[in-house]
């Protein structure tokens, strides 16, 4: 099968390494002259990471990713654990924490080891789609043929509206007033300080809750850097929607309250990262009306980063793809894979992006936040132990409860594509 991929984030990078593993005719196609370098933590999901373990790529992203077992909820201002729960047997799957640059070089090496073409500096301005396949039309005007092109060019997509172009509904992405700033720190000089010391640890997740600002941080041992990412709502530095650059006294000015481990990251980071949240409108669909060309990924369902399940969910797409095309090939009509691929993962990103985007809510402190827990006997940090080893996935139950965390986290994309098809067929005898 000819597969062209436009847009070679991770999500591009990612389909073009599985989809030629499985032997197809792939190309990547990326406007810039090179990838893009920037991006912070990014949390792998078991979800996701049984996906990468089939793909074999277990031994790449343990080299560079950490275990963690548990969100510590803190107190901005005193750097305070107010709650901590461990969710334990939550599945037979690893729940990993990295880098963005490192989840790109593995790809990258992958993807060109299987056999995917890479072009670099190579736009892609149009789509279009025939009753036996689809073309993309480069600037330089080539015209290029595949039986399946996916659209992996993010949320500012720039062909998302030709995909969609005979739908009124909105399909421009909703900036918030919230904008993120991301730093390092080498692990060694954090933990040379005294007050940052305390938080570098161990690798958990942790979230500090403030008034109209938050910060999510925590410790990666394997790559020997400190990560936190600095949230702020309302006005700030950025001139433009989407500029890059973030300026790291500004961050400091802001967060010169919060408690003294957080002021001394921001005084050893020497600058910043900067970026506005915002997030996809439920789209009507996410494939041209033949389905022979795919929103994949942000381009059809990003998100606010604060269920850390934005990445997952875009292996988990490729998951269900895969199998779709593995099982049936494009024989079955790319219109019947395309919509049930839909069908399976649309409401399942907008349930999560949902979730995500209440999480920020409660970040910001205009939502209830957890109550705070009594520390243990010993005087240890609060915890809650939360097995979740019988508990039942629902999609519908309440945010964090434990029924929801079990689905959202511990899912299985591909068998939820084949039990969706086992039930069509049933529904057919």
């Amino acid at each position: 099968m000819r597969i062209i991929i436009v847009g070679a984030g991770l999500g591009g990078l990612a389909a073009a390494y599985c989809f030629a593993r499985k032997g197809h005719d792939v190309q990547l196609l990326e406007r810039r002259r090179e990838l893009s370098n920037k991006g912070g933590g990014v949390s792998i999901r078991p979800g996701a990471t049984r996906v990468l373990i089939a793909w074999g790529l277990k031994e790449q992203f343990e080299a560079v990713s950490d275990d963690f077992k548990t969100t510590y909820l803190r107190d901005q201002h005193t750097g305070e654990i107010i709650n901590s729960t461990i969710a334990v047997e939550t599945s037979e799957w690893p729940d990993w924490g990295t880098e963005r640059q490192n989840i790109q070089q593995i790809f990258y090496r992958s993807a060109v080891n299987a056999g995917a073409t890479i072009s670099m500096n190579c736009q892609a301005e149009d789509v279009n789609e025939g009753t036996s396949e689809a073309s993309v039309t480069l600037k330089n005007g080539s015209v290029l043929l595949a039986d399946l092109v996916l659209v992996t060019d993010g949320i500012r997509s720039r062909l998302r509206s030709i995909v969609l172009q005979d739908n009124s509904e909105a399909t421009a992405p909703l900036p918030s007033d919230v904008t993120l700033y991301g730093i390092k720190v080498p692990l060694q000089e954090a933990r040379r300080d005294q007050a940052l010391a305390t938080v570098c640890q161990d690798t958990n997740l942790n979230v500090s809750f403030g008034r109209d600002s938050f910060i999510v941080f925590r410790a990666n041992e394997k790559l020997q850097n400190w990560g936190g990412l600095f949230g702020i709502k309302g006005v700030t530095d950025q001139q433009g929607l989407w500029d890059e650059e973030g300026d790291i006294s500004h961050v400091r000015k802001v967060f010169s309250d919060a408690d003294s481990a957080m002021v001394s990251a921001l005084k050893l980071a020497p600058s910043c990262d900067r970026w506005r949240l915002a997030e996809m409108p439920d789209l009507p669909r996410w494939s041209s009306q033949g389905g022979r060309i795919l929103l994949l990924g942000d381009s059809a369902h990003a998100m606010y980063p604060n269920a850390a399940q934005g990445f997952s969910l875009i292996i988990e797409d490729i998951a269900a793809l895969e199998y779709l095309t593995t099982t049936s090939g494009l024989q079955k009509s790319a219109s019947f894979i395309a919509s049930t691929w839909e069908k399976c993962r649309k409401p399942r990103a907008e349930r999560i992006k949902a979730y995500a985007f209440e999480n920020t809510q409660m970040f910001l402190g205009q939502k209830p936040r957890p109550p705070k827990m009594k520390s243990s006997s010993g005087g240890n940090a609060p915890q809650n132990i939360m097995s979740l080893k019988h508990v039942i996935g629902d999609s519908s139950a309440p945010f964090n409860t434990a029924s929801f965390y079990k689905w959202a986290y511990d899912h299985d994309a591909a068998g939820e594509v084949q039990k969706y098809l086992n039930q069509v067929q049933i529904a057919k005898l």
